[in-house]
This record gives structure tokens, sequence and C-alpha cells, in this order.
């Protein structure tokens, strides 16, 4: 069952975002309340989704996290990870900290909470033909700066926080 999210857009009393969960091809919108027009949310790939949890949208309804890239990417779990200013409309990719590309076979990337302009992000790093070899770490990724630095915590997360995007961190 597909349900929708309407959200509000910090400093902009004019729009709304309105997104799908729960099933792919629900694309997210900005919706004029005043005169009814609407504009996809992205559309710099093919499709995208709105990571709704853990991250989802920041307390403030500046930010909001999408996962994108093609439809096909995005049902196998694939997509690339964005961030949206919901204000100016720019997205900035997130970054995957160096690992070493021939030992893991893959990054998973799990947007977990946004903190201030920072969004806290979980990476697993995959190694195909050895799994004891996989492992995470968390990071904050500062929107502004457009950097990684290290979560300096000894707690991990594994892949969310909650089932709640609503929730407090």
């Amino acid at each position: 069952i597909n349900s929708f999210k309407i959200k509000s857009i910090y400093g902009n009393s004019e729009n709304i975002l309105i997104y799908g969960t729960g099933i792919l091809g629900t694309e997210p919108i900005i919706y004029n309340i005043q005169n009814g027009k609407y504009q996809r949310l992205f559309t710099e790939t093919e499709s995208c989704i709105v990571v709704d949890y853990p991250a989802g949208v920041d307390a403030d309804g500046k930010y909001v996290v999408v996962s994108a890239g093609y439809e096909y990417d995005l049902e196998d779990g694939n997509g690339e990870y964005y961030v949206i200013n919901l204000k100016n409309g720019e997205s900035q990719k997130i970054p995957i900290p160096n690992y070493d590309n021939y030992k893991y076979t893959d990054c998973a990337i799990t947007p977990q909470r946004f903190i201030g302009n920072e969004l806290l992000i979980t990476y697993e790093f995959i190694c195909d033909f050895n799994t004891e070899e996989n492992y995470r770490e968390t990071y904050y990724y500062n929107i502004e700066t457009n950097k990684l630095r290290e979560w300096d915590n000894e707690i991990s997360f594994d892949s969310d926080l909650s089932g709640s995007s609503e929730d407090y961190f």
C-alpha cells in the first residue's frame, strides 16, 4: 500500500514537498499551494525516491535525502544518494570515503539522520569473496562544505536507527 507524505519547506510558504512511500514510481514533487502548479523534485536522473527512513527530511524542512538513478537500480537498492536543498533546489551527491577497491566490491550507504547542517551516514564496505571482512563506518557529511568526517563515538549503527524519520536523534 502506497501512502503519501506532505512536508513544509523551510522559509517557503508557497510550496510543499509531496512524496510517496512504499512503491517506486511515485516521484517526489514540489507543489505550489497558491497556484496549483507542481514540478519534479529531482530531474538529474531517470527516477528518484525520498529516503523516508531513517533520514528523510531534516527537522527544519531545509534538506531531503533521495536515492536516484535508473528505476531498475532503485528496485535493486543500488541508487546513488543525494542531499537536496529544498529552498533553492540544488543537489549534492553524497560522497563515499576512500576504501580499498580491490578488496571490497561494494559500498552500501545508509543515511541515518540530519544533525544541524550535517547528515550522519553509515557506510558498509562489502567483500563478496569473504563476508567476514565486511565492516561499517559512520561519518558526518557536512552539507555546506561537502566534506566527510568520521563519527567520533564507539557506537556504530546497523542499517538504521528506527523505522520512523519523525523521531529525535
